[in-house]
């Protein structure tokens, strides 16, 4: 497995983060360092407004893509 995707709702509950669990997550992707992982922005993982994901805790993560706008990445359509 090269490459994993994440379709949306790495959080559960909109404008809320659980952190333990986002914790827990954060150690499964820099473990996993070889495989890359793209996480796809859900209606779940806004925080505060339309313009604040969730999911921004998990840029910096070298093997990790956010996706918040449609891509296209190895003949895949991410929207």
């Amino acid at each position: 497995i090269n490459v994993i995707s994440i379709l949306g709702d790495i959080n559960d509950t909109r404008g809320i983060i659980h952190v333990v669990a986002f914790s827990r997550f954060i150690k499964i992707l820099t473990k996993y360092s070889n495989i890359e992982f793209r996480i796809l922005h859900g209606n779940h993982d806004n925080v505060a407004n339309k313009n604040t994901s969730a999911i921004q805790i998990f840029n910096g993560i070298e093997n990790v893509r956010i996706i918040t706008e449609p891509v296209i990445m190895d003949n895949v359509v991410y929207i």
